[in-house]
């Protein structure tokens, strides 16, 4: 377990990487040192794991650089850390952070009904990317002529 400078354990899901302050970051990466330790990693094993440079591990774990949000995120990630926000990836991330301002140029009343239509596209997305029968095969009601698109 890694502790805060005040000697406190730190709550890992609680840390929020991107609002964190660059003083911060510094700390962290002091702590990716303390935490690779533990799991008797070396600082090659981490790289790889985080497919970063051995050279960012040890700048980072000296305190040499900050560290970028995502590559810390990667660290931390790779060293079975669960951090706050961190659980999607930095593309969902992104993509969150085009659809976030979008839903709220939408009145209040429509906001729901495009949340439930779009949960619903998303919801049968995962179902065809889950489902093992081709598209076109004969398990598929478009693909052996009985189906109507509306």
């Amino acid at each position: 377990m890694s502790t805060g400078a005040d000697g406190q354990e730190i709550d890992w899901t609680q840390v929020d990487l991107r609002r964190a302050t660059a003083q911060e970051r510094l700390f962290y990466g002091a702590a990716v040192r303390d935490l690779r330790h533990a799991r008797d990693m070396t600082q090659e094993d981490l790289a790889f794991a985080a497919n970063v440079s051995p050279r960012t591990i040890r700048n980072i774990e000296r305190g040499m650089v900050t560290g970028q949000v995502d590559v810390l995120e990667r660290l931390f990630r790779a060293l079975d850390i669960q951090l706050k926000g961190a659980a999607l990836s930095t593309s969902t991330q992104s993509w969150m952070a085009v659809i976030g301002p979008l839903l709220e140029v939408l009145p209040e009343p429509k906001r729901g009904v495009v949340v439930q239509r779009v949960l619903s596209m998303l919801a049968e997305a995962i179902q065809q990317s889950n489902d093992p029968t081709p598209p076109g095969s004969q398990g598929d009601a478009a693909g052996a002529g009985g189906g109507v698109e509306k």
